[in-house]
């Protein structure tokens, strides 16, 4: 089974204390002495200071301390490219050579089952219909153990090389098909036309998660979730790139499973009688958690309701001016 593992992918760039904890729990997993690592850290920005550049060190020293996997691959890059076309050019490396891929990132807490759970379903459902294997998800009541929709979730994922390659680099390609499509409105989760069409303009620093996700669902690629996460979130603190939003931050934490609360057993059976289609009850649930999230009315009801609230706090401010 060794050698049917998919390798093990971490992006790295200047945060000692969350890559040394997503390391300790990564090797914790039962499958990481056969699991190829690959470690990926960006090389420091232009202008850094000198406690950007003592943390890049601290982590760069981490590597040296790493043990547990069945081979340990750096590959420490001398320019700074980014966050996203870090990722972007490091998984496409990485998978046109091992076909298969597990990716992380370094604020990322896993099970110790996280990596059973996507090497049994990257063999499971590769040549279908599925795109990527999620192993992340917030509380949410009353979801199937797990299920399929057509959306990827950044934080913990696998995939394959021909689904990779669905990938579409042309933002604005992409945000037409979408348009095009008479199920457009289930991609959207509160969110994620708005993130296309700000990275589509060079407002949202970096939108390689939405943009992947919504190449696979013009693809009509499934993606599996399961109702309880795998992994835990701990880059929600403002020290990620895209984390500086603190109230934002402390709603997704209080949402998450807790570390010592991560899935700690896998129903296969469950797995292997699901449905190669979307949940749609799932889908409405989950939708429905990521909108409040993001402070938007979803339900028509809701809809009235937060226009009839912004009406009145309207009038109400309408009326202090005039006094």
């Amino acid at each position: 089974m060794a050698n049917l593992l998919a390798p093990v992918v971490l992006f790295t760039y200047n945060r000692p204390i969350h890559t040394k904890q997503a390391l300790d729990a990564l090797c914790k997993n039962d499958l990481a002495k056969e699991s190829i690592l690959i470690i990926y850290q960006d090389g420091l920005k232009k202008g850094s200071s000198k406690q950007d550049e003592m943390e890049w060190q601290e982590v760069n020293q981490l590597f040296k301390t790493i043990s547990g996997f069945k081979q340990i691959i750096l590959r420490i890059s001398k320019q700074n490219q980014g966050c996203d076309p870090s990722m972007i050019n490091g998984i496409t490396e990485v998978i046109n050579e091992y076909e298969k891929i597990i990716v992380l990132e370094d604020d990322l807490i896993v099970s110790p089952l996280f990596l059973t759970y996507l090497n049994f379903c990257l063999k499971k459902f590769k040549n279908t219909n599925v795109g990527c294997i999620n192993a992340f998800n917030y509380k949410i009541k009353d979801l199937p153990n797990f299920f399929f929709i057509k959306g990827a979730n950044p934080m913990g994922w696998a995939t394959w090389k021909e689904k990779w390659k669905l990938y579409c680099h042309n933002t604005s390609n992409l945000i037409n098909e979408l348009n095009s499509r008479e199920d457009k409105i289930d991609f959207d989760f509160g969110s994620g036309l708005d993130l296309l069409h700000s990275h589509n303009e060079n407002i949202l620093n970096g939108g390689r998660d939405v943009i992947w996700s919504g190449s696979l669902f013009v693809h009509d690629q499934l993606c599996l979730w399961p109702s309880h996460s795998f992994v835990n979130h701990i880059g929600f603190d403002g020290t990620g790139t895209h984390s500086k939003v603190q109230s934002k931050n402390l709603k997704m934490n209080n949402a998450q499973f807790e570390i010592e609360n991560l899935a700690n057993t896998i129903d296969i059976k469950i797995i292997d009688r699901l449905d190669l289609k979307v949940n749609r009850e799932a889908l409405k649930k989950l939708r429905h958690f990521y909108f409040n999230l993001w402070n938007k009315p979803f339900t028509t009801k809701e809809r009235i309701y937060n226009k009839y609230y912004l009406f009145k706090h309207f009038i109400k401010s309408m009326i202090k001016v005039w006094l």
